[in-house]
């Protein structure tokens, strides 16, 4: 649905005023005004990073980081001699946008519960770590204090961890893993550590740890990283409350709700939207794409790209005071 200007803002408020702060039996802290005062910001940021995302974004400009390290890394040798080229670092980039279109999906999905049901938050937080999921890796890809070798170290991690997580779902459904599912662990140690020459860590007890020094990480520790990185303290703290709603964690199914009397006396307890948790997930969306976003297009030299971002940051932050 592309909505734009004054008919964008009208369709926002008219699904957000339909929703008041208590509606039949659900009790809500969110008043209409703030569905639609948050969902404008969002939907606006949805808009132009999709826009500015869409076709050959992740192509590194003249002149620009990615540009150097694209070209340094294309004359390292393989095994066999031969030069890498560039897809090893290439590739990178093309993950990144893959993951930047996952952090937007979640936040788009997010956009429609707000505007149409804020009153149930248990999505709205499991959409906000999704997309939180998504921006960490591609914060993490797209450092710029590495260079080109170290960010291919880092691909390797990222894929084989994947690969890894594909061969243990497929183990566990009783399924054989084929080249439609994805690439298996042997085919990315082939191509990184048989092909390219990159070297493995290994822990003390011999299992797999990276690449490098580029070491595997779990989601929580590359989750805090991204938040540290970008201003949010305790870092971290956001995603575990979401991470609540993921799991199904009887505090957080708990926290959902709030006791209540019926006009005829009788006591129910129904689902409650805390307003400080709704606005919490808003900004973590916002943040999972707007961030890594900006640091690509910083790495790629997409200037004016990055110049749109930048300009969408102070209306965000007004946007989405307390």
């Amino acid at each position: 649905m592309a909505l734009r200007g004054r008919r964008r803002q009208d369709h926002l408020r008219a699904l957000a005023g339909g929703v008041s702060g208590t509606r039949g039996n659900i009790s809500s802290e969110i008043s209409a005004s703030d569905a639609a005062r948050w969902a404008e910001p969002l939907s606006v940021m949805i808009e132009v990073v999709r826009d500015r995302t869409s076709g050959a974004w992740t192509v590194p400009a003249w002149l620009s980081q990615a540009r150097a390290n694209v070209t340094a890394t294309s004359r390292l040798p393989r095994k066999d001699g031969t030069a890498w080229g560039e897809d090893p670092v290439r590739t990178a980039f093309t993950v990144t946008a893959m993951q930047v279109a996952a952090a937007l999906e979640h936040a788009e999905g997010l956009l429609l519960q707000l505007v149409t049901r804020p009153a149930a938050t248990l999505a709205i937080d499991t959409l906000a770590r999704g997309a939180l999921e998504a921006a960490a890796q591609a914060w993490w890809l797209m450092d710029p204090a590495i260079g080109g070798r170290a960010r291919a170290a880092r691909l390797y991690v990222v894929r084989r961890r994947s690969a890894q997580h594909l061969e243990d779902t497929a183990k566990r459904m009783g399924v054989t893993v084929t080249a439609g599912m994805g690439t298996q662990v042997k085919d990315v140690d082939l191509y990184y550590r048989d092909v390219l020459g990159l070297s493995e860590d290994l822990g003390k007890k011999g299992g797999w740890k990276g690449s490098e020094g580029q070491e595997m990480f779990d989601s929580t520790g590359i989750i805090a990283s991204f938040m540290r990185d970008t201003g949010q303290v305790p870092a971290a703290g956001p995603y575990a409350f979401c991470s609540g709603a993921s799991h199904g964690e009887l505090w957080r199914l708990a926290f959902g709700y709030a006791p209540a009397t019926a006009p005829d006396g009788t006591k129910l307890i129904v689902p409650r939207a805390p307003r400080d948790f709704v606005r919490t997930a808003v900004c973590i969306c916002i943040d999972a794409v707007i961030q890594p976003a900006a640091r690509a297009m910083f790495l790629l030299g997409r200037n004016a790209g990055l110049a749109d971002l930048r300009r969408l940051q102070p209306a965000l932050t007004h946007a989405m005071r307390p």
